[in-house]
């Protein structure tokens, strides 16, 4: 027997190749401990999001001074797809998709620097512009919830903004952090009317020398002993007493007027709200959501370490959240059982004479070849994901499967047998990409990655196993390697016999059946292609990758312009409902204006699969005007929903056509339900002025504006810094005089000769339709509707997006299609299902560009075709009414490894009996675990190898019981019969309809 190039290479260095196995492994074991780890490669989405708060501003003062200028600043920078942007009351929301591939971070810089450049010109009450990158799909890494029994929620909510936020912020990788619950406080100056007008002061008088005296001067500098000093005027106010006892002006009298004298001073919560809960109870929470390309493992250990490094007193933090504890609670699981599977693959040659030889050999290529495949991964810079670890399992399975049959032994040396397969499997294995390639570039992604560590691993430890064996075979740990095989064999044969008497009772009754009739077993094949053929096509496809997890996230989304109130109410009724449903843990929720998100947390042995999510949907049941849906749902308004915009540039009109083309989309057939993306102008007060009478009076338009705003609304004076935490200190009327449009019309505005001048007499008021928000797409004002239709069938998508884009519009207004429409045919379950089975084809059409072997090839195309469907009938009707993508990867893993099994002739072999039934036990054992798509890869693989392997037993006795008839003809001759028998029942019917008797 001949031995291989390659082990006559590691026999001539055998020291040399240990050393460079053994220094791969010590680089890979250092690479493993700064590798990332992550569930799944997910596409980055390439968002950057800007947000500026402005206290006291509305929606058209938004729009004018903050928007317009920000998205014409930044539209100059290189890069950007789309400009999106919501104008509302106090906060502007500007939202940019750049294209893909860019350095986001690089990218981020250079629009906080363009913003720069104009936000000296915003006002004192515009906050700094905020910049961060952002995906609409994202939810928070980790949530953190407070407690301390001393404090209310309030207080609570600032002492967590003051210790922990701003440090938070600063992790890298951390994109975003939110805290929730309580209110934060301002310092709110509520000015008495009557006391200003007494002393000949206006609102801006007070907002002026607040500012005056919250401020430090530099008076230049001075020598003192050989050195310059530099000199400083500081008053900054210290406290809140410092605020109350600023002089403001002297009486008629010579006394001294303070603020405390026309105004109370005091901490009060600020107006804007985001709310938090815990199981339906109120909690202070943080929020803190992490870039895609972060290493969350890093980033929750630093977070931990500040929660554990600055907690105060009674303070409590605990973490109801964690993403990087999912991951490694993940990989736990994942790493005891594929460990455990690959000691059973080892079981299955126990009785093998070389068993000893290879065994001990075979457990020291698996950890080595680990390592070096992390070393591979850290070098390419990716993640090491779960289809990186999945592949890197089923691979050492397949390498346990194969290495008696590629390596022999004669007494002490190694030879090397079949080498041709393992190139045959990799260029299948990589031909078979093609088929996932076409479905999507996340599935393909995916896929390739599991490709690549089965390619990895079996190549790995193919050369690492000769390397072992031949410099330990000789040793004095290995001797035992040479002795017969004696131990607990006689209890391996009874279990193994007894199994196997078993399998081949149940096979025998099978043919039994099977065999009473030549037309029975073609007819059987036949019937449970068509049932596996309706199975597949009938059933729905789930393309979700982070089947794992335990938890859902669900969206709650109301009209835009939904108070705080109404929202947080509605979603406290869904959580207690959501509470009640059995199987769920606990309910994390973070409430907006109009927008909440819910992380539902599942007990274990629970699993956020259609069935769950369908129960959860009915245990919540109607949530009012708001509009509940799962991200992990394909029910959702992200995989069945077609939008568009309407672009234009006045907001009357704009809601006019909205509304009217919504309501013909809604009328067209296949469309479920057409719902605006806005909520529709309100009834608001409006004042009309008379140029005429602000001439007579005195009164400069602007001024009159900007007090009667403070009056109302109030404005930001200045900061108030406490304790390394900006305060902002608002000055506004007192309530009393700002209840109600009757006290509006008694304010008096201070005119230029010192004169209050009442507002009824410049302006009268009416009522007027008032925009909520203002919507932007790429500069322009836009309206939005979505239509949700009823299923997936092209010509009725593309009959509605062709009456849509044609609607009838004024000039200067045009229909756009948004970027979430539907795909349309090549989008639907039916185009992805056909594509997928090209895998019947493909695999042995490269087998056959290999070797050459065109009859075998064709035999392999109809071998494959009975497994395949049987095996997705058998996984519906036993456990899913879904099949999900890793049961599909599954499948196409399972027909590569029937090709390489037949090949190697062990379906002429009674253990795979054994081989089969042992392997279902892992599958029961991690049934239970977080690692479902792993279940699901594994047992598509089993079904298919153990419907393959019966086929062909069933089919080798079938041939020699009717000496090898050909299953086709035998088949085309029953359909003749069939055809003639009916041909002559409709012509006898006919006759005796015709004739009579």
């Amino acid at each position: 027997m001949k031995k291989s190039k390659i082990i006559l290479s590691i026999e001539e260095r055998p020291i040399l190749c240990l050393m460079f196995a053994l220094g791969l492994t010590l680089f890979g074991v250092l690479s493993f401990q700064e590798i990332k780890f992550s569930l799944s490669r997910k596409e980055i989405y390439p968002g950057i999001a800007i947000r500026v708060d402005a206290s006291g501003f509305d929606a058209y003062q938004t729009e004018e001074v903050i928007t317009t200028p920000i998205e014409k600043i930044i539209s100059t920078v290189g890069g950007i797809k789309e400009i999106r942007s919501i104008s509302e009351s106090g906060k502007s929301v500007i939202q940019i998709q750049m294209e893909r591939n860019l350095d986001l971070k690089t990218k981020a810089l250079e629009i906080r620097e363009k913003i720069d450049l104009i936000s000296y010109q915003f006002p004192r009450e515009v906050h700094k512009p905020m910049v961060y990158r952002f995906d609409p799909g994202n939810s928070p890494a980790m949530v953190a919830t407070f407690y301390n029994e001393g404090l209310t929620q309030d207080e609570l909510r600032e002492l967590v903004e003051k210790t922990y936020k701003a440090e938070l912020e600063n992790i890298e990788g951390v994109s975003q952090v939110i805290v929730a619950g309580g209110r934060i406080r301002e310092i709110l100056v509520a000015c008495d009317a009557k006391q200003l007008e007494a002393y000949t002061l206006n609102l801006r008088d007070i907002v002026n020398k607040i500012q005056d005296w919250n401020a430090n001067f530099s008076l230049g500098n001075i020598r003192v002993s050989n050195r310059d000093s530099s000199v400083f005027a500081n008053s900054k106010f210290s406290d809140l007493y410092a605020l109350r006892n600023i002089p403001l002006v002297v009486d008629s009298f010579g006394k001294v007027v303070f603020l405390h004298d026309v105004a109370k001073v005091s901490l009060e919560p600020r107006d804007d709200e985001v709310g938090a809960r815990l199981n339906a109870e109120e909690r202070v929470s943080v929020f803190i959501y992490n870039n895609q390309t972060s290493d969350i493992l890093k980033i929750s250990g630093q977070i931990r370490s500040i929660f554990s490094s600055k907690i105060k007193g009674k303070l409590e933090v605990i973490v109801t959240q964690d993403e990087a504890s999912f991951l490694v609670n993940t990989i736990r699981s994942l790493m005891i059982s594929g460990l455990f599977i690959i000691l059973l693959v080892l079981l299955f040659f126990y009785r093998n004479a070389n068993f000893k030889r290879f065994f001990p050999f075979y457990l020291m290529s698996v950890p080595t070849s680990w390592f070096i495949f992390s070393l591979a991964v850290g070098i390419g810079r990716f993640d090491l994901s779960l289809a990186f670890s999945y592949g890197f399992i089923i691979g050492q399975i397949f390498w346990g499967m194969f290495v008696l049959r590629v390596y022999r032994f004669q007494k002490k040396d190694i030879y090397h047998f079949g080498y041709y397969k393992f190139s045959l499997m990799l260029v299948i294995i990589f031909g078979v990409s093609v088929v996932f390639l076409l479905l999507s570039k996340g599935i393909f992604m995916f896929w390739f990655e599991f490709v690549f560590a089965i390619c990895f691993s079996v190549i790995s430890s193919y050369i690492l196993f000769p390397v072992f064996y031949i410099n330990f075979k000789d040793t004095f740990f290995f001797r035992w390697i040479y002795k017969e095989n004696r131990y607990f064999i006689r209890y391996y044969d009874l279990i193994c016999n007894f199994l196997i008497k078993k399998g081949l009772d149940w096979r025998k009754k099978t043919e039994d059946s099977l065999f009473t009739n030549i037309y029975l077993y073609p007819v059987s094949i036949v019937f449970l292609i068509l049932l596996g053929i309706y199975t597949l096509f009938s059933s729905s496809l789930k393309y979700s990758i982070d089947s794992d997890k335990k938890e859902v996230i669900a969206f709650l989304e109301f009209p835009p312009g939904t108070s705080f109130q109404h929202t947080s109410q509605i979603t406290l009724s869904a959580e207690k409902k959501i509470l009640s449903v059995t199987g769920v843990k606990e309910v994390i929720s973070k409430i907006d204006p109009a927008h909440s998100l819910l992380l539902i947390k599942l007990d274990d042995g629970n699993f956020p699969d259609r069935d769950f999510l369908s129960s959860l949907k009915a245990s919540i049941g109607s949530t009012d005007d708001g509009f509940l849906y799962f991200s992990s749902d394909e029910d959702s308004k992200f995989f069945k929903e077609v939008a568009f915009d309407v672009i234009g540039y006045d907001i009357k009109d704009l809601e006019k056509y909205v509304s009217r083309i919504a309501e013909k989309a809604k009328s067209m057939n296949g469309v479920a339900e057409s719902v605006l993306r806005f909520k529709p102008s309100r009834e608001e007060l409006q004042l009309n002025y008379n140029p005429y009478k602000f001439e007579l009076s005195d009164m400069k338009f602007y001024e009159f504006g900007d007090n009667l705003r403070l009056a109302i609304q109030g404005g930001v004076a200045t900061k108030y810094l406490d304790q390394d935490r900006e305060v902002d200190i608002r000055v506004r009327y007192a309530e009393e005089y700002r209840k109600s449009s009757d006290h509006l019309s008694e304010i008096r505005i201070k005119n230029g000769s010192g004169r209050f001048v009442p507002i009824s007499e410049l302006v009268h008021p009416k009522e007027a339709l008032v925009p909520q928000k203002i919507y932007h797409k790429n500069r322009s004002r836009s309206l939005s509707f979505a239509v949700k239709m009823e299923g997936s069938s092209g010509s009725e998508l593309g009959g509605l997006i062709d009456t849509v884009m044609d609607s009838s519009l004024p000039e200067g207004y045009r229909v756009e299609l948004s970027d979430e429409e539907d795909k349309g045919f090549f989008g639907s379950d039916f185009f992805q299902k056909v594509i997928f089975l090209n895998l019947l084809w493909l695999n042995p059409l490269i087998f056959f560009a290999l070797t050459g072997n065109l009859k075998k090839s064709k035999s392999y195309i109809w071998k494959m075709i009975a497994p395949l469907f049987f095996s997705i009938f058998l996984w519906k009707f036993f456990f899913s009414s879904v099949i999900y993508l890793p049961f599909l990867i599954g499948l196409g893993i399972g027909h590569l490894f029937g090709i390489f099994l037949l090949e190697s002739k062990y379906h002429l072999t009674q253990y795979p009996v054994l081989y089969f039934v042992s392997l279902f036990i892992p599958f029961i054992i991690i049934s239970d675990a977080s690692l479902i798509s792993l279940v699901h890869i594994f047992s598509a693989i089993l079904l298919f190898c153990f419907c393959l392997f019966g086929q062909e037993r069933i089919t080798r006795e079938w041939n020699r019981k009717y000496e090898n008839q050909d299953m086709v003809l035998l088949l085309w001759d029953l359909t003749k019969k069939i055809w003639k028998t009916l041909e002559e029942k409709v012509a006898l019917i006919w006759r005796k309809r015709t004739f009579g008797k």
